[in-house]
């Protein structure tokens, strides 16, 4: 499956170049949210993220973090965080972990386990 963007500026009017990236079959955009220049979806069926960053006009598609815990029936939301990152909150078991995309190197990141919040501790 293949999924485009293309950037309207309604000031000048003009459209910008289109850019498309391969995302996994039977994928559904859910909620977006903006981080810094980028407008970032969750793809349903995988819960990675669909990112189309606005400066450089390009999509792409980051994985999900790997080694979570989650199960077939864990819940993804993205999010930004609070220091304006890409996030993502991954509702499994009792817990929901907050992550964070940190960067490595330049062009490099990886995603960092920010918080763990065990609910059934909170509720009683």
């Amino acid at each position: 499956m293949l999924a485009s963007a293309c950037l309207y500026e309604s000031e000048s009017g003009k459209w910008g170049n289109i850019s498309s990236t391969a995302i996994p079959s039977s994928n559904l955009f859910q909620s977006s949210v903006l981080v810094g220049n980028a407008l970032c979806w969750l793809l349903s069926m995988s819960s990675d993220i669909l990112e189309f960053d606005l400066e450089r006009q390009s999509l792409a598609v980051i994985r999900k973090p790997a080694d979570t815990g989650f199960t077939d029936y864990s819940c993804f939301q993205v999010l930004r965080t609070e220091n304006n990152g890409l996030g993502l909150a991954i509702l499994s078991n009792y817990s929901i972990q907050l992550w964070g995309r940190k960067t490595i190197l330049d062009s490099v990141f990886r995603w960092v386990l920010q918080k763990t919040i065990e609910l059934d501790k909170l509720l009683s």
